[in-house]
């Protein structure tokens, strides 16, 4: 006689809530970081003077992309996810090649990106996503919780 086979195991649907919005989270801090690190260096000069439009323009699409993915998926995780994809992004152009270059050039331009990229989600995002959760819950109205035994 065989031993009957263990029944799988299913996964918590708030398990799920909070790997998808990792998931989501790095793939989005990850390609909007590489979007900024390629742009954030193109200047445009206007009446003589050069001013960082790509660095303004990454800055840009960093919050757009952040406030966008808060009202989508309102939470502290997706929010520290998104700083951490982009963190990823950060660190490996900074890394240097086998000839000693780096992807990111230095000078002021990639420093304010470099520290605004991961530091904008990681310490907005969790306030936004708190504050979006409180107004939820308000909508949701009052909870009448059972009396005690």
């Amino acid at each position: 006689m065989t031993a009957p086979l263990p029944r799988p195991t299913r996964v918590a649907a708030p398990t799920l809530r909070v790997a998808g919005c990792i998931g989501v989270g790095l793939l989005v801090g990850f390609v909007s970081g590489v979007l900024g690190a390629a742009a954030h260096l193109w200047d445009a000069t206007v009446g003589g003077q050069v001013l960082p439009l790509g660095l303004l323009l990454a800055i840009g699409l960093t919050c757009v992309v952040d406030a966008t993915l808060l009202v989508a998926l309102p939470s502290t995780t997706t929010a520290l996810a998104d700083a951490a994809g982009r963190a990823v992004v950060v660190g490996v152009v900074l890394v240097r090649g086998p000839g000693g270059d780096v992807g990111v050039l230095g000078g002021l331009p990639s420093e304010i990106w470099i520290l605004l990229s991961v530091l904008l989600p990681a310490f907005i995002g969790p306030p936004l996503a708190t504050v979006a959760a409180v107004r939820r819950a308000r909508r949701a109205g009052p909870v009448t919780l059972p009396p005690p035994p």
